[in-house]
């Protein structure tokens, strides 16, 4: 949800569910929103991800490409990559959702989660870690939000912490 004119009315996403979902991929998932076009209720049940290794991450790996975009910030940048990032949220729901890694060793690998600008999200029965390259972080990181909710979840590194909380509270 990224503005790709200058002018006019930017679309909105809204009212998604994704369920049932087995996937293999080279780069996480992403729910981007901006602060003109918040997404919102957005629900992940029964998925799993696994993010495996590429043969590319060296060259061109730890970016975001959102082009067409009206922001050449916004066209190709370095972020790091987690295994379902999503920013300028409203109502995310993840249930039942699983998020494994592939050995990943590029510092730019970062969290199972990684959830930025929300309002209210809510997970239930997450299983995670942050990437192999950072074997001490929390898997959750939530930053800059409030309203959040974390139930019969765990970190499947029981030596690490869940949940990093940054500028964000609970419900």
């Amino acid at each position: 949800a990224v503005r790709n004119k200058e002018q006019g009315p930017i679309g909105r996403i809204r009212n998604l569910k994704f369920a049932h979902i087995v996937a293999t991929g080279e780069s996480g998932l992403l729910v981007y929103g901006t602060a003109e076009s918040v997404i919102e209720d957005v629900s992940f049940d029964d998925v799993t991800f696994q993010l495996r290794n590429s043969r590319l991450n060296a060259s061109s790996g730890g970016n975001l490409d959102l082009r067409p975009v009206t922001d050449p910030k916004l066209n190709l940048f370095s972020h790091d990559i987690s295994g379902l990032d999503a920013e300028y949220v409203k109502n995310l729901s993840l249930r039942d959702v699983a998020i494994t890694w592939d050995g990943q060793t590029e510092p730019f690998f970062a969290r199972g989660l990684a959830i930025s600008h929300f309002d209210r999200v809510r997970i239930d029965d997450f299983r995670g870690a942050a990437a192999p390259a950072h074997p001490a972080a929390a898997a959750i990181l939530l930053r800059d939000g409030r309203g959040y909710e974390i139930t019969n979840s765990h970190s499947t590194d029981p030596k690490v912490p869940l949940v990093e909380a940054v500028s964000a509270s609970a419900e």
